[in-house]
């Protein structure tokens, strides 16, 4: 009876990862460009294709000299390519990239719990596949635009092709374009540089440290050749030295709980491998979750938590389906109640899943801006003198070549690697005869500018139909 269970649970599960994967792929047709990070790959690709690589990073247009996209090149010249062959619109080729990535990447994690099952128990992988998609993390970020599911798909290829047959040339190649995509992609190599130290294949270790490091440094060398020496700007401490060590405790939180049962399964997959003497996977996983510890930076979200979230997806269905007879990987001689506990786990995890699926809609989620996107949109094609702070709202206008990265402007002033006084100058002459941000919490201004801010102007905050606010529109006190 426990077997049975066990597998509706599997199935369960799997369908309602399912749902959440069709919900998000439809969600990608909205109009609405409303995530931070999308708005700057939209906005970088456009630099990309109009102006160069050099604008991509420091467009010439933004005010007060705000940088531009913070990654790696090689997302935004897929999405290029895509942009020109498809013929679709920016916005479109973006998600798309990104979307495609989520798929692509659950799809190569089932490939690698396949090479560990016997084939009487390949009938159960598709658990593999869906199992990501039952993680906020990717529910909530799948219809929006990221790198990181390109960079990890191409880091768990690379750890597909090594674990299949031993190649790590074409592996360090994998990781070195996944670090190309994003540059804190670091968990699979360093884990797999120790584990062939630790088996003493000093010769592989060379090899494999060599196909990594001469593509990828000579990737990020001609880059910054080509974007005359601006590209190395990314990697700027100062960029990341302001934290919110307020929220990630509580990021981390609601991560654990919600996913407590599949993390529980996922650990025990992890000492499964090592006792079999697998070491690279359970190396992975273990500096996948400490590369979270990223999310103290501030404009961190818990989308970071995606390649653990894949990783753990793996070892658990690697735990599960290791003994092929009956699913349960917990020797007969073990209690009943220890044995039921993998069963018992998958179906809370399921009831959680339940709830996700019933208490959070990607489309309403989006539909809920609606009437507050348009009417932001509209206020700055009607006031040409403004001051955005919300790439969104330029996108929409078409105004590509004003979308900065305002978050990453705000921490430089925080750190002073970016001068004030222009800025706060205007605001006292009242320059702007409009200014429009998303949640101010965001910005967290220098004392100087929100003095500025608040002494000079007013604010009206354009809201979702939830009460929850989407723009705040500044206009100067009379």
């Amino acid at each position: 009876m426990s077997k049975s269970i066990l597998k509706i649970m599997l199935s369960v599960l799997a369908f309602l990862g399912a749902i959440q994967m069709v919900r998000g792929f439809l969600a990608l047709f909205t109009p609405l460009v409303l995530d931070y990070t999308e708005q700057m790959l939209v906005a970088g690709t456009w630099q990309l294709e109009k102006t160069g690589i050099a604008a991509m990073y420091a467009p010439p247009n933004t005010p007060y000299g705000m940088p531009g996209i913070q990654y790696p090149p090689l997302f935004p010249v897929l999405a290029a390519l895509l942009h020109y062959i498809s013929g679709m619109s920016l916005e479109g080729a973006v998600r798309f990239c990104s979307f495609g990535g989520y798929i692509a990447a659950a799809i190569v994690a089932g490939f690698i719990v396949k090479d560990w099952l016997p084939k009487q128990a390949h009938r159960y992988n598709y658990l593999t596949i869906f199992l990501p998609f039952c993680f906020w993390p990717v529910i909530i970020y799948m219809q929006t635009a990221r790198v990181d599911p390109l960079a990890l798909f191409l880091s768990l290829s690379g750890a597909w092709l090594y674990l299949r047959n031993g190649y790590v040339k074409t592996t360090g190649l994998l990781f070195a374009l996944a670090a190309f995509t994003k540059q804190t992609y670091l968990a699979a190599p360093i884990a797999l540089l120790l584990s062939l130290l630790l088996a003493k294949k000093w010769k592989k270790a060379g090899i494999f440290t060599a196909a990594y490091i001469l593509p990828l440094g000579i990737a990020y060398f001609a880059t910054n050749i080509l974007s005359d020496g601006i590209f190395f700007n990314i990697f700027d401490p100062s960029r990341a030295a302001r934290f919110i060590f307020n929220l990630a405790p509580g990021m981390v939180f609601f991560f654990l709980l919600d996913h407590l049962p599949i993390l529980i399964l996922a650990s025990a997959g992890v000492a499964f491998l090592w006792k079999k003497g697998q070491t690279f996977l359970p190396l992975y996983a273990l500096f996948s979750a400490l590369s979270c510890v990223t999310i103290i930076k501030d404009g961190a979200v818990d989308y970071y938590f995606t390649e653990l979230v894949y990783l753990a997806s793996i070892m658990t269905c690697i735990f599960l389906q290791s003994k092929n007879k009956d699913l349960n990987p917990l020797p007969a001689t073990r209690s009943k109640l220890k044995r039921s506990l993998p069963t018992i786990l998958i179906g809370i995890q399921c009831l959680i899943g339940a709830g996700m699926v019933i208490g959070y809609s990607q489309l309403n989620a989006a539909n809920n801006f609606t009437e507050a996107y348009q009417e932001g949109a509209t206020v700055i094609k009607d006031t040409p003198d403004s001051l955005v702070l919300a790439d969104g709202a330029l996108i929409a206008n078409g105004y590509y070549d004003r979308a900065g990265d305002y978050l990453i402007y705000s921490i430089m002033l925080s750190s002073g690697k970016a001068d004030s006084k222009l800025f706060v100058k205007d605001l006292e002459e009242k320059r702007w005869k409009q200014i429009l941000t998303v949640t101010p919490g965001l910005y967290r201004w220098v004392e100087p500018i929100a003095n500025a801010l608040a002494d000079n102007y007013e604010v009206k905050i354009l809201r979702g139909r939830d009460g929850q606010g989407l723009y705040w529109i500044y206009t100067p006190k009379k």
